[in-house]
């Protein structure tokens, strides 16, 4: 893995039940808390980010 790679932690806080029911719906979908969160976070990038933004 490259340095510009290279992977970090972020925390955030959130109510415990959501971390459940959160914990829960991934299992019940075969995946994982980390997966879904990276995907949340590329999309929300994509449409938020100064690069993705001057094109609208």
């Amino acid at each position: 893995m490259s340095d510009s790679n290279k992977q970090v932690f972020v925390r955030f806080r959130v109510e415990e039940e959501k971390r459940d029911r959160f914990k829960i719906a991934c299992i019940q979908l075969k995946t994982t808390m980390d997966e879904v969160l990276k995907g949340l976070l590329d999309k929300w990038l994509e449409e938020n980010s100064p690069e993705s933004t001057k094109n609208k």
